[in-house]
């Protein structure tokens, strides 16, 4: 397709230069031509006008009719384009012309010959064409005109003669243009269908094709490339084989030592996940344990107060019971949740104000309701955070309640700004005794919870307004 497509278009080029140029070369000759033969012809009919206008003087001067009409009709008879010829005397009369039948009167003054005038040409319009009408005088116009009518047909069919001759030379040209650009075609396109030929060969995968030089031209140099082309790629396909099996080689040992890390990585995961097993089913121990002990520790202060009289005494014991009771909590929550680190502060609140109400069932009127935000603590930040808790419901539930009506205590606990937690606990209580002061107070409970609250890098307030509110604020370790 491509290499026809190259022939045509070369043809197609040679052809069109050949037509552009013959077409050029005619319309010029044509217009040469044209003005040259009109200007010879009226050379020659002005010549030939004025030998008949010589040979005229004699007859006029004799009034010799019959010779002059005879005269006239010869002129037009020897020389073909010579279309008519009439004779006028000095008066302005037809004395002779070549008609044959009557004169036409139009020619009469359609081209008036000026005194002292050597000839006048006027084209006239007739039935047979364009027409030059040719004047000239006889003895310097003293004896009358000679007039000539030549048709411009003749001239156009010599032009016509002429414009064949050269439109045959052109079709001979043409066709040699196109014999030549065939073969030239041919020249040019053979190496192309060759290299092409050779080129798809190569884009198959065939290497060892090479392409024939048939001259030492650009196509020939192209040739001459390919085959430089076509040695490197299979030299260089060659070294990529050759490179590729060692790459197999050095991927398929690369995949055995993989195999062998991972077989060996696998058999240490194992063995990781079997320690770490063995560490967390001994952690839980650990964390039973020390619940069972803290329980056993607070069985014993509920015996030992079974014994105690005295009422400040005994509510020293319970103090010391609940305190117990929320440490024993967070190990016991530890040891039931698959996070050893963290535990879930809301789960753990919830389950230590029922452990401080079941404490106090002497006063099941005295509601708790929890405002808690989803949050995970580790053990050294919930401890205190519990401790805190306990301390403050403890306090509420002692010291807050004499006689008010529908007790209500309150623990919110959610995220502050700047990454800090905010602990709020409150009562519906009586309220806070005039002039007390958190720091100066000697009860365990307070100073164990500002003890804590340091420990946590917290800091706190107190608000007496509707019962008491603690706020504690302290980082989200």
């Amino acid at each position: 397709m491509i290499v026809l497509s190259i022939r045509n278009k070369i043809l197609a080029v040679s052809l069109g230069l050949i037509l552009l140029l013959g077409i050029t070369v005619i319309v010029f000759v044509r217009s040469e031509l044209s003005d040259w033969m009109v200007a010879e012809l009226h050379d020659q009919s002005i010549e030939l006008a004025s030998h008949y206008a010589g040979m005229s003087v004699s007859p006029l001067l004799t009034e010799d009719h019959f010779k002059l009409n005879t005269l006239a009709i010869s002129a037009a008879k020897e020389h073909h384009e010579i279309e008519y010829a009439f004779i006028m005397d000095w008066d302005g009369h037809v004395v002779a012309h070549s008609f044959g039948k009557l004169f036409p009167i139009d020619l009469l003054h359609a081209n008036p010959l000026e005194e002292k005038s050597e000839y006048s040409v006027m084209v006239l319009q007739t039935e047979k064409g364009k027409m030059f009408d040719i004047a000239v005088p006889i003895l310097s116009n003293d004896m009358g005109e000679l007039h000539f009518g030549i048709l411009y047909r003749h001239i156009e069919d010599q032009i016509d003669a002429v414009t064949g001759s050269i439109m045959l030379i052109l079709l001979i040209v043409l066709l040699a243009g196109c014999a030549i650009a065939f073969v030239s075609s041919n020249v040019i396109t053979k190496p192309l269908a060759h290299l092409i030929e050779v080129v798809r060969a190569v884009g198959s995968g065939d290497l060892s094709r090479k392409s024939t030089i048939y001259s030492n031209d650009e196509i020939g140099l192209l040739a001459a490339s390919f085959n430089e082309m076509t040695a490197s790629l299979s030299s260089a396909r060659a070294k990529l084989l050759d490179y590729s099996l060692n790459l197999e080689m050095r991927v398929i040992e690369r995949t055995d030592k993989l195999q062998e890390e991972v077989t060996e990585r696998k058999r240490i995961e194992a063995l990781l996940m079997v320690s770490l097993g063995e560490k967390e089913l001994l952690l839980k121990e650990v964390h039973h344990r020390v619940k069972n002990n803290m329980a056993v520790i607070s069985s014993l202060l509920s015996l030992q107060a079974g014994y105690v009289d005295d009422e400040k005494l005994l509510g020293i014991f319970k103090e010391s019971q609940n305190r117990i009771r929320s440490m024993a909590l967070v190990h016991d929550k530890l040891y039931q949740s698959e996070d050893f680190s963290h535990i879930n502060l809301k789960d753990y609140v919830i389950s230590l104000v029922e452990n401080i109400r079941y404490a106090f069932t002497s006063d099941k009127r005295i509601k708790i309701n929890t405002e808690i935000e989803e949050l995970n603590m580790e053990m050294d930040t919930l401890i205190p955070c519990g401790l805190i808790i306990n301390e403050l419901i403890t306090n509420a539930f002692m010291h807050a309640f004499g006689k008010t009506d529908d007790p209500e205590v309150r623990v919110v606990i959610k995220r502050a700004d700047n990454g800090n937690i905010a602990l709020s606990v409150a009562d519906n209580g009586s309220g806070l005794p005039e002039g007390f002061d958190t720091v100066s107070s000697k009860g365990l409970g307070l100073r164990l919870v500002q003890a804590l609250i340091k420990q946590l890098g917290g800091m706190h307030e107190m608000g007496s307004e509707l019962g008491t509110e603690f706020r504690v604020i302290f980082p989200e370790q």
